[in-house]
């Protein structure tokens, strides 16, 4: 796979590139799929990209050289999480699950790997942007959670509240996660406790970001009035996605069970 650097300059050298027709070329004829390391997260038609490729691995559930070349897609642009859970989808559904296997253990180790280049950078002295240190820290916490890697997700959790982290995302997903934690270890009030604070402070001025729903999952069959006051206060600021939320209040206003995503 080529390096984010040859990408770049690739398409600084060629500013029309049509990522469309890529995608149209790699779904069709996958002998191309190399051609997938084009396309990079700075191209004007990333979006459209993304939403793209979703739509066609949704599309096409066993296509499994279309699920590879998407998974390639994600890493290529460090969406690490999503990159896993095509892995993750390829695991379960492909009979050759070792492939699959062996694919998620790589981009777990990319993930850590481009954690681990920042704290190195840092410990030389190098001034490193908030933005991107979030970014790693919370896409490597993501694939732990997945894995259940107790060691990832607490040390990637523990590292954003000792580092005094105030920024909203990071305060959300690092309580997610240590509730997680903490209802594996049967603590229960602690687990409720964390997932109060996910819902962030109603003084807090919280830019919308999709919320992560999994500790609400594990916890709404027991502690439904808890669930419901978490996803009141996720309604404060997730905007991106009403209709999704309205169920979410619907089915437990009706006493159903929500199937959060």
């Amino acid at each position: 796979m080529a390096t984010i650097d040859a990408i770049g300059e690739f398409t600084r050298s060629q500013p029309n590139l049509d990522v469309v027709e890529t995608l149209r070329q790699i779904e069709h004829e996958p002998e191309r799929k190399g051609t997938i390391d084009l396309i990079m997260v700075g191209h004007p038609a990333h979006a459209d990209a993304m939403r793209r490729w979703s739509a066609s691995v949704d599309a096409r559930p066993t296509d499994f050289e279309v699920l590879d070349n998407a998974c390639r897609y994600f890493v290529c642009t460090k969406n690490f999480p999503f990159a896993f859970e095509l892995a993750t989808r390829g695991a379960t559904r492909d009979p050759d699950t070792a492939r699959w296997t062996t694919t998620q253990g790589a981009i777990y180790q990319l993930a850590q790997l481009a954690l681990s280049s920042l704290h190195v950078r840092a410990a030389r002295g190098e001034p490193i942007p908030s933005g991107p240190r979030l970014d790693a820290l919370l896409a490597v916490m993501d694939i732990a959670c997945q894995l259940a890697d107790r060691a990832g997700i607490e040390a990637t959790a523990n590292e954003l509240l000792a580092a005094g982290e105030t920024r909203p995302r990071a305060l959300h997903h690092a309580h997610v996660a240590l509730g997680w934690l903490a209802l594996d270890d049967g603590q229960v009030t602690a687990a409720v406790a964390h997932l109060a604070t996910a819902g962030l402070p109603a003084a807090l001025n919280v830019p919308s970001f999709t919320p992560d729903f999994r500790l609400a999952q594990r916890l709404v069959a027991t502690h439904r009035a808890e669930v419901t006051a978490f996803v009141e206060a996720v309604a404060r600021w997730w905007t991106s996605d009403p209709s999704v939320l309205a169920g979410y209040r619907g089915d437990l206003a009706a006493g159903a069970m929500p199937r959060f995503r």
